[in-house]
């Protein structure tokens, strides 16, 4: 005799199931079981019970207990020895020949510490009772625990299986929702063509009967909405499917799906948003008085399901995504479903789509970068009800996969550049175009923002007058205490200060000239033309910036330390005497002739016009830049004031702005 680790079964394999499933292949054994028998007033019957109630305090409140026990009685063939071998045998092809594996009966152990059978049958003329338990260890029946004796012919022919001491999960309380939950798991056995269930009872322990059949019947839970087939096809091979799909009314938290069965059984569920995402909420009926929600369920039916279902029964032997040793995969069956769905629900998913659309519009508005990638977007990988993020997400892949595209193409242009016609290339060029379009858009997009933000930072915060610390403008224009090597060009905004700084060859922020000294000057430009000065230079040009923050004027005091015009002065004279430190391999000359440019950017006040007079600066027709040149210093130097240096960057953009209607 063979022995089996039962445990270790269950342990090993990996099946999809809950609760609900060794209920669902209870009953199925005993539809299988009339079948055999070959009655038409077949029966099975599912009885709850619930734990007893631990306290007074339960019965006071009325509080209903777990139902842990379940009975299911039938009056099928019973455990003949045929059949109850075949029940000792692991992976038993007894029932084969209609779907069945020979594993199911292992999730009863899994989900119930206790199984009973006890079963009256017929075997060579006579009746007999069997009665076992199901092993713990090492056999699928407890042979100790097994007994067969002869019983009058008067009894009735039947099996109880007892499923005792539930040790996983929970069930709802309620026995209607019991009762519907296990109809739409096995509603296959109720549509199949050309096959009438046994009449199949729920009900708890002394309790009211709910005859399953009769919900099937009655539209109130559940209606056949259409039934509609479909083939797939590729070079060698074509499958034929049947695709039912129904309403379930009053759904709870369900979504609708596309259920994929074998031999009247499910096997595989997907959620219908999954491939659209419109599918995601509920519908409303509104054909009787009273408005009733309701979700869709789509059986699909066929050979090529019931031919490659896994041992299990818990999903397929095709693969999920691309028919690689398999003609179909499940993606594909499942799509062409959707498909079907979708076009009997076209004009409920419409309303739906078209306001996606206009969110969709609107998100557009606000990121005019993305409006020439709108006929490239996956309509169905954006969500019902998009969050911004939602569409920039897809909208990003759609950019992605366009440049790849148009990738591709010019790559083939450029293998076979003498055979490509002249009307091709201007075509890859058309669509490289409106890319770089899109991306310029994006760009001057961000720079508005910026602008916004530097001139809410410009103003007054509080009643005290107080303004932002300097650091926070100086990092807006490029982030502190690094240098070029550091800071990608999408992350600083120098244009603020001049279009010319973005091709700067090196510049530091706020960053030591040597170990040695100490002093940081905001930002120092290497090898740079002027900032805001054209012409041409007989050397690299040393561009430095000093900020001040706004509303600060005590820098001009006798006393002050930060007198930036000295601290300029400073800094060129540690440069002109080469005690700065040069960056990792890059040398930077420094001669006579070498131009040094110095620029303040503060507020202007009285008090700080008298300090501009008194070090010599002479005023610009606008008279918030004052200039002076420093001949000893071979020093050009310039005063901007924080209003001037906006007013200034919004003028240079403005005509990009307007053109973007921004």
């Amino acid at each position: 005799m063979s022995l089996i680790n039962v445990n270790g079964v269950i342990k090993n394999h990996h099946v999809k199931s809950s609760v609900f499933t060794p209920l669902v292949e209870a009953i199925v054994n005993s539809i299988e079981a009339i079948n055999d028998r070959k009655i038409k007033n077949g029966e099975i019957k599912v009885v709850l019970k619930r734990e007893h109630q631990k306290s007074l305090l339960e019965k006071v409140d009325n509080k209903k207990s777990q139902f842990t026990n379940i009975e299911i009685i039938d009056n099928g063939i019973g455990f003949s020895e045929k059949n109850r071998n075949s029940f000792d045998t692991f992976y038993s092809t007894y029932k084969l020949e209609r779907g069945g594996k020979g594993f199911g009966r292992f999730m009863y152990k899994k989900y119930f510490r206790e199984i009973e059978i006890e079963s009256i049958y017929r075997e060579s003329g006579t009746k007999n009772k069997r009665q076992f338990r199901f092993g713990d260890e090492n056999e699928i029946i407890d042979k100790k625990s097994e007994k067969v004796e002869k019983v009058d012919d008067s009894e009735n022919i039947r099996t109880i299986v007892r499923l005792n001491e539930l040790k996983s999960g929970t069930y709802p309380k309620e026995v209607e929702t019991i009762s519907r939950t296990l109809l739409e798991k096995i509603l296959p056995y109720f549509i199949t063509e050309n096959y009438t269930p046994p009449n199949i009872i729920i009900c708890e322990e002394g309790g009211e009967e709910i005859l399953l059949n009769d919900y099937v019947k009655n539209s109130k839970y559940i209606c056949n909405e259409k039934t509609e087939e479909f083939t797939l096809k590729n070079k060698s091979e074509k499958k034929d499917f049947q695709v039912k799909i129904f309403k379930i009314f009053s759904p709870g938290s369900q979504s609708s799906k596309v259920i994929l069965t074998a031999d009247k059984r499910e096997v595989t569920e997907v959620p219908m948003h999954e491939y659209v995402p419109e599918f995601k909420e509920e519908f409303v009926d509104y054909s009787d008085d009273i408005v009733k929600n309701f979700i869709l369920k789509a059986y699909v039916f066929g050979e090529y399901l019931n031919k490659n279902v896994t041992s299990e029964r818990d999903n397929f032997l095709f693969e999920k995504e691309d028919g690689l040793f398999y003609p179909f995969s499940q993606n594909e069956i499942e799509k062409k479903t959707v498909d079907i769905v979708e076009k009997v629900y076209k004009s409920e998913l419409k309303s739906r789509r078209d306001k996606k659309i206009n969110k969709v519009n609107d998100f557009l508005k606000e990121h005019p970068w993305y409006k020439s990638l709108k006929q490239d977007l996956d309509w169905n990988e954006i969500p019902m009800n998009p969050s911004d993020n939602d569409i920039n997400q897809v909208a990003s892949k759609a950019k992605y996969q366009k440049e790849k595209s148009v990738q591709k193409k010019v790559n083939k242009i450029l293998d076979n550049f003498d055979k490509e016609i002249p009307e091709k290339i201007n075509e890859v060029f058309s669509a490289i175009d409106e890319i770089k379009k899109s991306e310029l858009v994006h760009y001057i997009s961000l720079r508005k923002v910026y602008l916004e933000v530097l001139k809410k930072t410009l103003e007054i915060k509080d009643i005290n007058k107080k303004h932002e610390k300097e650091d926070l403008l100086h990092s807006i224009i490029f982030p502190m205490r690094k240098d070029s090597d550091q800071v990608g060009f999408d992350e600083h905004n120098l244009w603020i200060l001049d279009e010319r700084l973005n091709f700067v060859e090196y510049l530091r922020s706020d960053m030591p000239l040597s170990e040695e000294l100490k002093r940081r000057p905001d930002l120092l430009f290497f090898n740079n033309r002027s900032a805001f000065r054209g012409g041409t230079e007989p050397s690299n040009p040393i561009t430095i910036f000093e900020f001040k923050k706004p509303g600060r004027d005590d820098f001009v005091n006798k006393s002050s330390k930060e007198d930036p015009y000295e601290q300029i002065l400073n800094y060129v004279e540690a440069i002109r005497a080469k005690k700065f430190t040069t960056p990792k391999d890059r040398e930077i000359e420094v001669g006579e002739g070498t131009p040094y440019y110095g620029y303040i950017i503060a507020d202007k006040s009285s008090k700080i016009e008298s300090w501009l007079v008194k070090k010599d600066f002479k005023p610009l027709p606008d008279g918030q830049r004052w200039f002076k040149w420093q001949s000893s210093y071979n020093l050009y130097c310039e005063f901007i004031s924080w209003n001037q240096l906006l007013k200034d960057a919004e003028m240079r953009n403005k005509l990009f702005f307007n053109r973007l209607g921004i």
